[in-house]
């Protein structure tokens, strides 16, 4: 009655219960929305994400440590302090990834050359791919073109051996394929995240199974078997 859901200060059409019309069992508000959550939820720093940036400072630390190139010292620091800052990749991949990769690239301006030493591949390639998975849009290509213009003053500046289209080619196949696989792996969560939600959706908009649909189930098999086996007579025409 209007009067009642009035006094009551519940909306017009809508049970009290916390249902929606259409079917009341189904909680209302918080049941879920057809889009997906969005997979840049705020990221905490975990300790799993130090495990790789901890292998990638071990694997530099070995190589470093046994070739001793000129300057490895510097360049062990400069690795650590990479290292450091690719932990926290997932949270803001567009700051901590670049300024990772600089410091790579800085290495030949204090430490060893980047053809004396292979770890540092292994570094952009993580750092690469962070700035394509982590990233809703396609700001990661500001820290791609970033770093690729910092090995440009290494090749320039540092590196005095002859240069030519093959060095181009080299480091775009170095730095491309990261981000490639980032962007296809970004795409594919998002498509689960889709997947999950729409499931999620259907579940709580279904008729829940109350204690009397058993016995209505139980009545119509029932009807169904008599009528099967003859058991109910046809009507008898008038």
């Amino acid at each position: 009655m209007p009067g009642q859901d009035a006094r009551s200060g519940a909306a017009p059409g809508r049970p009290l219960g916390g249902g929606t019309a259409l079917h009341p069992g189904v909680e209302a508000g918080s049941a879920g929305s057809p889009y997906p959550r969005n997979v840049d939820e705020e990221r905490t720093v975990s300790r799993l994400d130090a495990l790789l940036p901890a292998g990638l400072l071990a694997v530099a630390a070995v190589e470093l440590v046994t070739a001793q190139p000129d300057g490895w010292a510097a360049g062990l620091m400069l690795s650590a302090a990479a290292a450091g800052l690719l932990v926290l990749r997932k949270s803001r991949p567009l700051v901590f990834a670049t300024l990772a990769m600089a410091l790579l690239a800085a290495m030949p301006f204090f430490g060893p050359q980047l053809d004396d030493v292979a770890a540092p591949i292994l570094y952009l390639a993580v750092a690469i791919y962070s700035l394509a998975r982590w990233l809703p849009d396609l700001r990661g290509l500001i820290g791609l073109g970033v770093v690729l213009c910092l090995l440009l003053v290494d090749y320039v500046a540092v590196d005095a051996r002859a240069h030519g289209f093959g060095d181009i080619v080299f480091v775009l196949s170095l730095a491309l394929p990261p981000y490639v696989f980032g962007r296809v792996t970004r795409r594919l969560a998002e498509q689960g995240r889709l997947l999950e939600e729409n499931q999620e959706l259907v579940r709580r908009q279904a008729v829940p199974w109350g204690p009397k649909a058993t016995v209505a189930v139980a009545i119509v098999a029932g009807m169904v078997v008599l009528l099967a086996f003859g058991f109910v007579p046809p009507a008898s025409p008038a």
